[in-house]
């Protein structure tokens, strides 16, 4: 999935697109995310975008980061939807 479409008025370098598309890869293979998951990989993909407009760049960075954020809500039995997420 290609997160320029979720950018909006966020402006980002062709570098920082490519960390975030190669987090998001990542984060959905470590989930098993397929083609017809797409909305929740929009979910993840916003929040790699959150993370990346904090400052981070790092694909690796971004990819733990939204691990961790996941990790943490099942551990307190929350669900992972957009809804639901810290802004």
């Amino acid at each position: 999935m290609n997160v320029v479409p979720l950018l909006g008025l966020e402006v980002f370098g062709p570098d920082e697109i490519k960390a975030m598309s190669i987090a998001l890869d990542e984060v959905c293979g470590k989930l098993g995310l397929t083609g017809d998951k797409q909305a929740e990989k929009e979910v993840l993909a916003k929040r790699i975008i959150a993370l990346a407009h904090q400052g981070e760049r790092d694909p690796a960075a971004l990819r733990n980061g939204v691990l961790r954020e996941l990790a943490v809500r099942a551990w307190r039995g929350m669900s992972y939807s957009e809804s639901a997420l810290p802004r």
